[in-house]
C-alpha cells in the first residue's frame, strides 16, 4: 500500500487528488496547507510520499524542506507550484526531491510519478 501526505494551500486540489488518489488505492494519511503541517505529518505518519507546494502563507514549503532534511526523513518528496522559475529551481537544487512539477498538475501525472520509483 502506497501512502501520502498532501500538504497545499489550495482546498479544491487538495480534494480532487485525495479523491484520485483514493480510487488508485493510494491511502492518504494526512492533509495540511502550510509547511508546518508537512513536517508535523511526516513525522507522525512516516509516508512513502509527501506532494508538497512551495508558495503557502506562514510556513512555505521551503521551511519543510529545510527541516525534513535536517531530519534525515526518508518520505520522498514531490515538489508542486504554480512558479518553478530559475530562482525557484536552483533554490531546490539543495534539497533531495523525487520530482517536482509545475502547476496545473494532474492527479493522474502523480500516480504515474509514483508507480515510476
Amino acid at each position: 500500500m502506497v501512502t501520502v501526505v498532501i500538504v497545499d494551500d489550495e482546498a479544491d486540489f487538495i480534494t480532487v487528488v485525495s479523491d484520485f488518489f483514493a480510487m488508485n488505492d493510494i491511502t492518504v494519511l494526512g492533509i495540511g496547507n502550510n509547511g508546518h503541517d508537512a513536517v508535523e505529518f511526516c513525522v507522525k505518519h512516516s509516508p512513502d510520499y509527501l506532494i508538497l507546494d512551495l508558495f503557502m502563507p506562514k510556513f512555505d514549503g521551503f521551511y519543510a524542506l529545510e527541516k525534513l532534511s535536517e531530519m534525515k526523513n526518508p518520505t520522498k518528496i514531490i515538489v508542486i507550484s504554480g512558479l518553478l522559475d530559475e530562482h525557484t529551481l536552483n533554490k531546490l537544487n539543495e534539497y533531495k526531491l523525487f520530482a517536482s512539477f509545475t502547476k496545473p498538475v494532474t492527479p493522474m501525472k502523480l500516480v504515474a510519478c509514483m508507480a515510476d520509483s
